[in-house]
């Protein structure tokens, strides 16, 4: 003989309390109510976890003679949810709800900082796409009759070009950086050395292979450096070390020369 259960509604009909109470004491006692088969959303407890309750809480059931739904008459019943059941139910579709209405409000809020970001870079790009398309231009009589004088302007383009490329490196200097490379010493080095004096260095601005230097030094200030360096570790001497530099007098007159 099957042994009778009793649905989630049954219970509390019949120990006289609400679903959210009887719902704490299942956790409490971990009870796990079972699922019907005939109908999934109805759960119900077995006379074994009947009667722990009735133990436990000092709970009492009903005499034999007092009305009580059948529990197999309540299961068996079709298109009928629990009360509890129905109240969970209504509490799970408002949070999706709300959970719903927070994702539209993140997509509109994404939607909007696309926007934002497109339209900048549709700014940038639009004006480049226009200079990267000029319109064509046509010749027309008197760009003919002016070709002459477009040849003469571009002629003295190139001659202003060549005007300014800059100074050559006077003869008698060396640059700076190239002193050093040489010798194996490095550039920052060579520098604070220049800037503390303790190198004589000529200041100019000159164009040597491409590049720009405005560091230069004649006969004292490669004797200088070599003072200076001869002796730190790394320094790799040359065919000219070590540097013996000119007189006073004639340096002097060599550097006014160049100036």
């Amino acid at each position: 003989m099957q042994r009778p259960t009793y649905t989630i509604t049954q219970c509390c009909q019949l120990f006289h309390v609400n679903a959210k109470t009887f719902h704490k004491w299942l956790a409490r006692e971990h009870i796990e109510a079972q699922q019907s088969r005939a109908d999934t959303r109805i759960r119900y407890l077995t006379q074994e976890q009947v009667d722990h309750l009735v133990r436990v809480y000092d709970l009492s059931l009903p005499s034999s003679g007092e009305a009580f739904p059948s529990p197999s008459a309540t299961e068996n019943e079709t298109g009928t949810i629990p009360t509890s059941d129905v109240a969970l139910l209504r509490e799970q579709l408002r949070e999706q709800g709300r959970r719903l209405d927070e994702l539209e409000r993140e997509v509109r809020l994404l939607q909007v900082r696309v926007q934002d970001l497109e339209r900048p870079r549709e700014q940038m790009v639009s004006p480049s796409h226009e200079r990267s398309q000029p319109l064509p231009e046509y010749p027309t009589s008197s760009d003919q009759g002016n070709a002459p004088a477009h040849r003469m302007t571009a002629e003295g383009k190139k001659r202003s070009k060549k005007k300014s490329r800059g100074k050559r490196l006077p003869a008698g200097l060396i640059l700076l950086r190239e002193f050093a490379e040489r010798h194996h010493i490095s550039m920052n080095r060579a520098s604070t050395a220049a800037n503390a004096g303790k190198i004589v260095v000529i200041r100019g601005k000159w164009l040597v292979n491409s590049r720009w230097a405005s560091e230069a030094i004649d006969g004292r200030g490669q004797c200088d450096f070599y003072q200076l360096f001869h002796q730190r570790e790394g320094f790799e001497a040359c065919q000219e070390c070590p540097h013996q530099h000119l007189d006073e007098e004639k340096e002097g007159s060599h550097v006014n020369e160049r100036i």
